[in-house]
C-alpha cells in the first residue's frame, strides 16, 4: 500500500499493481462508506489477465486521512485526488471503474477539463444527479438524518481518522455495522452534501458530455 500527500496535503492510501504495458490500467473508485478492499476480487481477477490495477481509499475513507473542513469533501476535491495519483504514477492509459459515489467522482472528473482522460468508463449503480429526496440521505429516516447532522454540527462523535475494514466475505448486516462503527460520521454526511451541491452545478455539462461523447461507457444498474 502506498501513502502520499495529495495536492492539499491530505494523506491518501492506494494500492497499485503494474501489468502489461500494452493494456490499460484499471482505476477503481469505491462509494461512500466503503474502501479499496471492495475491489479485492476484481483486482485479483484482472491482475491475472495482465491488467495493471489501482484502487484507492477516497479521502475520509479507509486508511486515508479525514479532512477537518466540510469544503474538503466537495466533488472537485475527490477529482483532484484522483488526478494527483494518476500523475504521480505516470498513468496515461487507463479505464475508470466506479461504484455509486465513486462513479459520481468519475463523472465529475470527465467534465472538469482534465488533460489526462480515460479510454473508457465502467459505472456501477452510479448517477450524475443526487439520488436522495430532501432529508432522506441514503434513504434513511429523516429523523436519523437530522440527528446525524446535529451530531456533526455539535462536533459529537467526530473521528480524526478512519479505519480500513475488509469488505470482502462479510454479510451485508455485518458490513453495515462495521462501517457505522469505524467510519467517521462526518465522512458520510459531508461527502453526500458535497455530491448534492455538485449535482446542479455540473448537470448541464454532464448531459452534454453524455450526449456527445464517443468514449465507450458500460453502465451497470
Amino acid at each position: 500500500m502506498v501513502k502520499i500527500k495529495s495536492y492539499d496535503g491530505t494523506e491518501l492510501y492506494y494500492e497499485y499493481s503494474k501489468g502489461d504495458k500494452s493494456k490499460p490500467v484499471l482505476v477503481f473508485l469505491h462509494g461512500v462508506g466503503a474502501n479499496l478492499t471492495l475491489w479485492r476480487k476484481e483486482v485479483a481477477y484482472f491482475s491475472k489477465k495482465g491488467y495493471g490495477c489501482l484502487a484507492m481509499d477516497l479521502r475520509g475513507h479507509g486508511n486515508s486521512q479525514v479532512p477537518k473542513r466540510k469544503k474538503d469533501f466537495l466533488l472537485p476535491c475527490f477529482v483532484d485526488d484522483v488526478e494527483f495519483i494518476l500523475g504521480k504514477e505516470k498513468i496515461n492509459n487507463f479505464v475508470f471503474v466506479g461504484h455509486s459515489f465513486g462513479g459520481s467522482v468519475i463523472i465529475t472528473y470527465l467534465v472538469s477539463d482534465k488533460k489526462n482522460m480515460p479510454s473508457s468508463v465502467v459505472l456501477t449503480e452510479s448517477t450524475y444527479r443526487y439520488p436522495f429526496p430532501e432529508g432522506k440521505d441514503l434513504n434513511m429516516n429523516p429523523l436519523v438524518v437530522y440527528l446525524m447532522k446535529f451530531a456533526i454540527n455539535k462536533k459529537l462523535f467526530r473521528r480524526t481518522a478512519s479505519k480500513e475494514i475488509d469488505l470482502n466475505n462479510k454479510s451485508h448486516l455485518s458490513m453495515v455495522f462495521d462501517e457505522l462503527y469505524y467510519l467517521p460520521l462526518q465522512t458520510i454526511i459531508y461527502s453526500l452534501q458535497g455530491a448534492k451541491l455538485g449535482s446542479p452545478i455540473y448537470n448541464d455539462r454532464i448531459v452534454s458530455m453524455f450526449s456527445n461523447t464517443e468514449m465507450p461507457f458500460l453502465l451497470v444498474a
